[in-house]
């Protein structure tokens, strides 16, 4: 009987997959909050958009978190307080800018710590698994 081997481990999705993953949602974010009407209150705006940087900086690198958080305030920054498309430098465009990056921090700490949980309570690698191919026949 043969015997596989494995071990789970829960690696971070790679950075350029979850940089895509980061760009789809926050044009979604972004959307959305321009069709809610927060461009006259773009706190607002950085609800989904927060949302988004979260999410995905649970499940990617550093550096994907901190290009997820840039690539949502970038959205912020032209479509919601600047509404021409064009990246704006403003008190309130710092404002975001921060915000964003804190919850990319916050949000990759909290899913470093959720997959180093995962990590511990699988079994050590080497037990044994039985293949599908060797599973006892019930059929007979």
């Amino acid at each position: 009987m043969a015997t596989i081997t494995t071990s789970r481990t829960s690696a971070p999705m790679p950075t350029g997959i979850a940089s895509g993953v980061g760009f789809a949602g926050a044009i979604v974010a972004t959307i959305l909050a321009v069709a809610v009407g927060s461009t006259h209150d773009p706190l607002w705006a950085l609800v989904p958009l927060g949302v988004v940087t979260a999410g995905v900086a649970s499940v990617t690198s550093w550096t994907g978190a901190v290009v997820t958080a840039w690539i949502c305030w970038s959205l912020d920054s032209g479509f919601v307080l600047g509404r021409e498309a064009q990246l704006t430098f403003s008190p309130a465009a710092g404002v975001a800018a921060l915000t964003l990056v804190a919850v990319a921090l916050a949000g990759g700490l909290v899913g470093r710590w959720v997959r180093m949980e995962r990590t511990a309570r699988v079994e050590p690698a080497g037990q044994p698994i039985q293949s599908a191919n060797e599973a006892p026949d019930n059929f007979s």
